[in-house]
């Protein structure tokens, strides 16, 4: 499944950026590459995506 369509970011890609840059959302994006030309629809969801991720990791 696609994280992030304007940047074709599936979610494992995903899972090893959060893995990775876990910081803040900000590193996550940045590590992703959005900028203003994506749409913006994965970084309204990326909180919630972390947190997915995180509790995914704990299990």
């Amino acid at each position: 499944m696609y994280v992030c369509l304007c940047k074709s970011i599936r979610d494992a890609e995903f899972q090893d950026i959060v893995t990775r840059h876990a910081r803040s959302p900000e590193a996550i994006s940045y590590a992703m590459g959005l900028d203003e030309s994506c749409c913006g629809k994965c970084a309204a969801q990326i909180d919630d995506r972390i947190n997915d991720v995180i509790r995914m990791r704990m299990q």
